[in-house]
């Protein structure tokens, strides 16, 4: 295998050492929930208040983006 040093520029996001691109473009986003321990859970209208939150949030960025 032939590895080939590149220089990236002071401040460059990575993930698992590959430059990360920006896009403003949230359909390309991969969107990820981080808890710890059982933060996320709970009765099924809880977890459905949860997600409705989460959901909100979600569609007031993209409406707040696009105005």
């Amino acid at each position: 295998m032939n590895i080939v040093p590149i220089i990236v520029p002071k401040g460059t996001v990575t993930y698992m050492d590959v430059p990360v691109i920006c896009t403003n473009d949230k359909d390309k986003w991969k969107y990820e929930l981080k808890t710890t321990g059982t933060a996320f859970s709970g009765n099924y209208d809880a977890m459905l208040e949860m997600l409705d939150n989460v959901i909100n949030c979600m569609v007031k960025s993209r409406v707040k983006d696009k105005t």
